[in-house]
Formats: C-alpha cells, structure tokens, sequence
C-alpha cells in the first residue's frame, strides 16, 4: 500500500484515485482540504493542523507536524516531562504511544484521587417490590402484572458519565495497532480501577451537557484530554489515530499556567461567558474563550490559544476581533493571543481609544525541557503581573 506523506498546514499536489477521493470527502473532510487542479485525478491537499495517521482504499496516509516531534512530545507529555527526541520518518506509532503514556498517568492521578461516584438511576424487574415502581411500564407491561414489578432504584456507583469517557478514550487507544508492550501494560494496570464502569461510547451530546462543579473541577484535565483522543478518530476501530493540534495546544497551556501561576490565581478553561438577550424572541448566546485568569475577587484576563504561526504581520484581525469581544464581554483590560514556536517572544498592541492591552506571546515549544520549562514560567508571570 502507498503511503502519502503530508505536513500540517503544507500543500502538497497528488494524483488521488477516485475511491480514495471518495473516501477523504467522506470521513476526513475535517482533516484534509482537498482543491481541485486543471489536472485530471491531480489535487491539491493541505492538513489543516491535524497529525497522525489513517487509511483510505488504497492509500496509508501520513501526517506530520510542523514543529519537530520533540516539541510534540512537549506538548502530549504534560509540564512534568521533558521532551523527546526525534521520532524519524513513521510515527504514527509513536504518536499513539505517546497519547496512551500520558493518559495512563491521568488515570493514574485520578484513581489515587479517588474515583467520582454518584447515583445512577437504575431500571430493573422483580417479583418484590423493593424501591419505586416505574408506573408507565408496568402499565404498558399488562399481561404479567401483578407477577412481575418493573422498578425504578438509585445506586451509588462509578459507573458514570465522567468515568465512562476516560475508560472509552483508553479503549480506543488499546485498540491502535502499534502500542509497545510496556506502554499497553501501563495504559492496561491504569484502567484496572475502572473495571465497574460500562464499556458504553459517550456521543456527542453527552460532552455538550457535561458540567464540572466543586466535586469534579479535579477532572477537568483528564476528561479534556480524553475528549481530545476519542473526538479526532473518524473511523473508530480501523487503522486510524488522529490528534487535532489546536485543541491539543490549548491543553497544554492550561496545564502549564495552572501549574506554574502564583498561588491565588486561577486558570479556567474554556470558562463559558453568558450573552442574555432583551428580547424572549431570541436564545442566550454562550462564548467560550480558552483560558480566564482570575484572582481571588474576580476575571483579569482573558486568553486564546492559537495554533498558527506568528508572522512578521502579526495576528490575523479575525483571531484579534474575537478576543477583544471576549475582553468586552468579561469587562477586563488585558487579553492576548499565544502562539507556539520555537523561541520565547512577547510584544503588546494599545487599541487607539481603548483601555484594552491586547498581548501578543510566542511560547517556545523547541528545545530541551528547561528551556520549555523557562519559557513555561516566564508567559505565567507575564499573565500574572499584566493581569490588573
């Protein structure tokens, strides 16, 4: 089988058969733009921040990252773990290696923590009647009524939704061709814990309801990097492991700012800002940006992660637009925008007419661990002394 190797953001022209065409508008659409040339069965394709691996019918297809794998190791690996060195041509076992490494020591931190319970409704049927009836069924169930009672109790149990989604992502990672024994063997102990939770698949709708509150604030970082491994696989099962960069960048910057902030300041991911309407006509909007930065009285700042290279030009006005609705809607005076690279830059834009000071910061994510380490420090106490 032919394999096509691609680099995020780089395009490359390709002869492409039909079948495999096909299949890249069908199922991976979100990971590779696909333009036409005057050329028959000849297209132009860019990865558009994706990395990893998949197949199509006659194709393997291998995606890399524009940074070096050191600097993707950084990022996977959390602020505790220094980088790596480069992985060669292949990767993409490597990469689930990687992902699977670090989701073993989430699990691990969550279970010494001690895993969440909550009551879990439960439909069962007995010939006794031992918790509530459920009416409805019984009703509908009229041949054995009287016989058999369908009942309706609440276990305090494990098997929840926020237990479900790290057991399902570790699941997944188990199932991609490649993981090294010693990784699958940690990845495998970690999951032990985990073995009265269900084998159910969260869908979507089940991260769009999904709430954190003061009993499941500690499981932020593990349901987000799950979220990141079991949302980037679009053909569950085959021979694919796909991680979106963006989301992955964002993670790491919330951890490491969570980490390495001054004590009384607090990092909020992805904290949502309530937009309400005068008008009953129209819905609430809720905005999202990456990252709020608090101290104990109220907001400071607000952040966004990008995953885009920081040109002499500047931020794009698109990506400077949105943050500076955020500031509005949160009533700050600082925002700014976080770039990777390969060395530590910061700069500030004053807005004519605004008390607004947009900061503008390249995290450097090339090099040894303490210098990523250094680079980590100095983008926290810039957020912490420019944060009125």
């Amino acid at each position: 089988m032919n394999t096509i190797f691609l680099t995020e953001r780089r395009t490359v022209t390709r002869r492409i058969p039909r079948t495999d065409l096909d299949d890249l508008l069908r199922h991976y659409r979100r990971v590779i733009e696909v333009t036409p040339t005057f050329t028959r069965s000849v297209y132009r394709l860019a990865a558009r921040g994706y990395v990893g691996t998949f197949r199509t019918t006659n194709l393997r297809w291998e995606i890399q990252p524009k940074l070096p794998w050191s600097a993707l190791r950084w990022l996977a690996s959390g602020p505790s773990m220094t980088p790596g060195i480069d992985s060669g041509p292949a990767w993409g076992a490597p990469l689930a290696n990687l992902m699977a490494d670090r989701l073993a020591e989430l699990l691990r931190e969550r279970t010494t923590a001690g895993l969440h319970l909550d009551y879990v409704e439960q439909h069962t049927e007995d010939a006794t009647v031992r918790g509530r009836i459920d009416l409805p069924q019984q009703l509908r169930d009229g041949v054995r009524a009287g016989t058999r009672f369908h009942l309706v109790n609440f276990e305090f149990t494990t098997d929840v939704l926020l237990n479900r989604i790290p057991k399902a992502a570790a699941r997944r990672l188990l199932a991609v061709p490649g993981l090294t024994h010693e990784v699958r063997q940690r990845l495998t102990t970690a999951l032990t814990p985990f073995d009265g939770v269900s084998d159910l698949e969260p869908v979507t709708i089940d991260f769009a309801n999904l709430r954190f509150d003061a009993r499941t604030e500690a499981y932020r970082p593990l349901i987000r990097f799950a979220q990141l491994v079991l949302g980037q696989s679009p053909r569950p099962g085959e021979e694919s492991f796909l991680i979106n960069l963006e989301h992955l960048f964002q993670i790491h910057v919330a951890e490491v700012l969570t980490d390495m902030m001054p004590t009384g300041w607090i990092v909020e991911p992805q904290a949502p800002i309530l937009l309400a309407p005068d008008s009953p006509r129209l819905e609430s909007l809720t905005l999202r940006p990456d990252l709020v930065v608090r101290d104990s009285h109220a907001p400071r700042s607000v952040w966004d992660a990008k995953w885009k290279t920081l040109t002499a030009s500047g931020p794009h006005p698109d990506d400077v637009h949105q943050l500076l609705g955020y500031a509005a809607a949160i009533g700050v005076k600082t925002a700014g925008l976080i770039y990777p690279g390969r060395k530590f830059f910061a700069t500030v834009y004053r807005p004519s007419g605004s008390e607004v000071a947009l900061h503008v910061v390249r995290l450097r994510l090339v090099g040894s661990g303490a210098e990523c380490e250094r680079a980590a420090k100095r983008l926290a106490h810039l957020i912490a002394s420019r944060s009125p």
